[in-house]
């Protein structure tokens, strides 16, 4: 099995900011503008308009995250679990396992205002890159450094390693675009970070006040939660098939073989902008899913991190070992003649990021499309007769950036 190769370093010509902004309008690119031409108000269901009041008059506040452990120390801001961004990387990476959240807000440790979020595959990544990054250090005093489990465990005892600041993570050169710092005021409707959601694809949103304090936090799946308890309010829009929203997935279908390495699937999902991959055997049937969320099992431990040059299938294995309650036994799919309802309902009961579109051959779902909980959204504001994206949004979030 091969070693993997980290990237040490983004090309120095490049600030932070360009590569935020490329980064983000490579991620547009993957996903097509619309699902077609824009619909005209005659064409526009009663029921959409119905649905669009009820998003209108959804107070955003009115949304509430899980309630938390109590078992590690927490920092709060509202109903919000926050983190600084002086804070031990080590610290909050043990806060998102022990509590099974995948992102915390983080504030500045000036003014106590948002200025992004961190979430687990962001401290692995930049581990991952700090590691490779102390390998050519070492080399270069003296003899190459076999890049190798036995000395990604060592590097991980070392000060350098648990000394490292959410900063340090945050300041990593080409840190992703999925935790931009947006935020919504209380007051605002649910729609106004629909929008953002569908727009800007992004996962989460801080909901703060005047000051721009942190009260609270929206999450995607929490709106995906909140319209599977109240389908009625979508009436026809439920019966609305996949194979209408094919025209608007992306073409880009990202999976991983089950016998690659599970370091390479996180690999894939950085460089792809992504939560989650379909994992596929050698006839290219869907065998599995792997995650974000998966990255929970790993602990603050070396021997546990070392179970990323596993295969797929291994570290799959092991989290259902470990979370049998939350990994499904079985990947969930959906066809082309799969309705709303039913993406919603499986993308809720699975708690997934992203569910597979499947032609089933001889019995065996054969993966062709990827719906993204961004994608159900954009959806629903293309049926209501919104613009789903365009470039413009994207241009206005680098002005914001």
């Amino acid at each position: 099995m091969d070693e993997p190769k980290f990237v040490q370093a983004a090309p120095s010509a490049l600030s932070t900011e360009k590569v935020m902004a490329d980064e983000l309008k490579v991620g547009e690119s993957r996903t097509k503008s619309g699902f077609g031409r824009q619909l005209r108000e005659d064409e526009i269901d009663e029921d959409a308009d119905s649905f669009l009041c009820w998003l209108v008059r959804y107070p955003v506040e009115r949304n509430h995250p899980r309630p938390t452990t109590d078992t590690v120390p927490l920092k709060k801001s509202g109903d919000a679990v926050v983190c600084s961004n002086n804070d031990k990387l080590i610290d909050v990476l043990q806060k998102l396992v022990v509590e099974g959240f995948l992102a915390l807000p983080v504030l500045s440790s000036h003014d106590n205002r948002v200025i992004g979020f961190i979430d687990l595959l962001d401290i692995v990544w930049y581990t991952l890159w700090s590691f490779g990054a102390w390998r050519e250090e070492q080399s270069k005093e003296g003899a190459q450094v076999a890049e190798s489990k036995e000395r990604f465990s060592e590097y991980l005892s070392l000060e350098r390693f648990r000394n490292a600041l959410i900063s340090d993570v945050m300041g990593r050169p080409g840190f992703g675009t999925r935790n931009l710092p947006l935020n919504v005021y209380r007051g605002f409707s649910l729609l106004h970070p629909v929008e953002i959601m569908a727009r800007l694809s992004a996962h989460r949103i801080a909901i703060t006040n005047a000051e721009r304090k942190v009260t609270g936090i929206l999450t995607q799946s929490m709106v995906i939660s909140l319209l599977d308890q109240h389908l009625d309010r979508l009436g026809s829009l439920c019966s609305h098939t996949v194979t209408e929203m094919l025209p608007g997935l992306s073409d880009e279908l990202c999976a991983i073989n089950e016998t690659d390495m599970a370091l390479s699937a996180f690999k894939m999902m950085v460089q792809h902008n992504v939560n989650g991959l379909a994992v596929v055997n050698a006839n290219g049937e869907l065998v599995d899913t792997i995650s974000v969320r998966d990255l929970r099992g790993i602990g603050v431990t070396a021997d546990r991190w070392t179970d990323l040059w596993r295969s797929v299938k291994e570290f799959k294995a092991i989290c259902r070992q470990n979370f049998p309650q939350q990994t499904p036994a079985q990947p969930i799919f959906v066809t082309k003649d799969s309705t709303m309802e039913q993406v919603i309902k499986a993308m809720d009961d699975g708690n997934i990021h992203r569910i597979f579109v499947c032609e089933v051959r001889n019995e065996k779902p054969i993966p062709t499309h990827c719906i993204s909980q961004r994608d159900v959204f954009r959806f629903l504001l293309w049926l209501c007769g919104l613009k789903a994206s365009s470039m413009e949004d994207i241009e206005r979030a680098q002005e914001v950036m």
